[in-house]
């Protein structure tokens, strides 16, 4: 388990929490974020005030599960996309190049999907262990 990320809440609103994410000390400041600070809106379940400080857990091995889904699902939707066009083009008796961008295209979308779903399903269930810093 990594070190938790931290965060200092900067608004409530309803059952929601606008954190502000420290930036991690080994930040350098070389300008490749669009903004040096990072707003995350979560829900509220740890009932945070404006102020606190919370701690976000983080799991390495999560965390890269998450990118192979979101960079390889996608492109093994592309190649299956492929090959049932290819082999799917004879049964409905179109040209084998439409049959197979169009399964491509389908495949693609669909596991770009799944992979969104799953990226969100995760971070959901670790925003559900955030804790409130005590002092």
């Amino acid at each position: 388990m990594n070190a938790p990320k931290k965060g200092i809440v900067i608004s409530v609103c309803n059952d929601n929490a606008t954190v502000k994410l420290t930036m991690h000390q080994s930040c350098n400041h070389c300008g490749a974020c669009e903004s040096p600070d990072l707003l995350l809106t979560i829900p509220n379940a740890m009932h945070a005030h404006v102020g606190d400080t919370i701690e976000i857990p983080s799991n390495h091995t999560t965390e890269m599960l998450v990118i192979f889904v979101e960079f390889v699902v996608p492109i093994v939707g592309i190649l299956l996309g492929c090959v049932l066009g290819f082999y799917a083009a004879p049964i409905f008796k179109i040209s084998t190049v439409l049959c197979m961008t169009v399964f491509c295209i389908v495949l693609f979308g669909t596991a770009c999907g799944l992979a969104f779903r799953f990226d969100q399903a995760v971070g959901k269930s670790l925003l559900k262990t955030a804790k409130v810093q005590t002092p």
